[in-house]
């Protein structure tokens, strides 16, 4: 990593490498700079250096789940790049719906308050509606527990929906939330309703330390994860998430990120607008 400048902000981003391999260098400086003064608030902490006492030596527990959740990036919306879901619904969805596969499983990592998992849901429940045979299931993970309690509460402000979400989805799978209801946070939002939010289980996931499950998934959404990891955590992860995937599994990674200059097993597939990875080598060990 390149130097910040400042020990006390080398201190934090250090410790965020090692707990989450996420870099922090002159490029994001600010980003740490603002979260960390966020943490001291909320804390009532003084200083950079009774921050990092009761951070890195008294290791408060609180304090560094905290500090951790805060240093993942949640930014998200409803069908973020929709060209991705469109393709991932005229590639994917409807092959295995026409050809009666049964389950169809989805692994949603890293994600964030939910929007990506219900999106796919929204799109999903769609097919369901036209193919009997069809169901699905999606495992949705995050790092961030602050993250992963909005997620699972289903509700979203009049802003959140606002992004990326059709009018059409908003008045069939949301209902507004009563304004007579007391709490304030909850007044003019809209809460997803139970027939979307039944597929899908949210569990708090680190993508670098977590055990992963082998052969499982038929799509893993992995997107925008791996441009904030160095070369050598990005490909330990993309091995791992080739392991999670079952024969001829798919993979859908962020626009920005590439496997440009790695050895892996996933190879794009041609003809695409978007890039939509197959696992090759799995996909030849079942030919055999």
């Amino acid at each position: 990593m390149n130097s910040l400048g400042n020990r006390w902000l080398d201190e934090f981003a250090s410790f965020i490498f090692k707990n989450l391999g996420i870099v922090f260098n002159d490029s994001n400086r600010y980003q740490l700079e603002t979260r960390i003064k966020n943490i001291k608030d909320q804390f009532e902490i003084t200083s950079d250096q009774d921050l990092h006492q009761r951070l890195v030596i008294d290791k408060d527990p609180t304090l560094i789940n905290y500090f951790l959740d805060l240093a993942t990036n949640n930014e998200t919306s409803f069908f973020r790049d929709p060209k991705v879901f469109q393709a991932i619904q005229e590639h994917i969805i409807l092959p295995f719906a026409r050809n009666d596969q049964g389950t169809l499983q989805i692994w949603s990592a890293a994600c964030s308050t939910g929007q990506e998992p219900y999106s796919l849901a929204m799109e999903l429940s769609e097919v369901e509606n036209q193919f009997p045979g069809f169901s699905f299931h999606i495992d949705a993970t995050d790092i961030s527990s602050r993250a992963l309690q909005r997620a699972e509460s289903a509700r979203f402000s009049q802003i959140e929906v606002q992004r990326g979400l059709s009018s059409l989805y908003l008045v069939k799978h949301f209902q507004k939330v009563d304004k007579s209801v007391t709490n304030a946070d909850a007044v003019n939002c809209w809460q997803l309703k139970p027939e979307i939010r039944k597929h899908i289980s949210f569990q708090k996931f680190n993508l670098l330390d977590d055990v992963y499950p082998r052969q499982k998934y038929d799509l893993i959404m992995c997107r925008n994860v791996l441009i904030y990891q160095p070369a050598e955590h990005k490909l330990t992860i993309l091995k791992k998430l080739s392991q999670a995937l079952k024969p001829c599994g798919y993979l859908i990674l962020g626009c920005a990120e590439t496997l440009f200059g790695f050895e892996t097993n996933f190879r794009s597939i041609p003809g695409l607008d978007v890039l939509i990875y197959q696992n090759q080598e799995t996909q030849t060990q079942k030919a055999s």
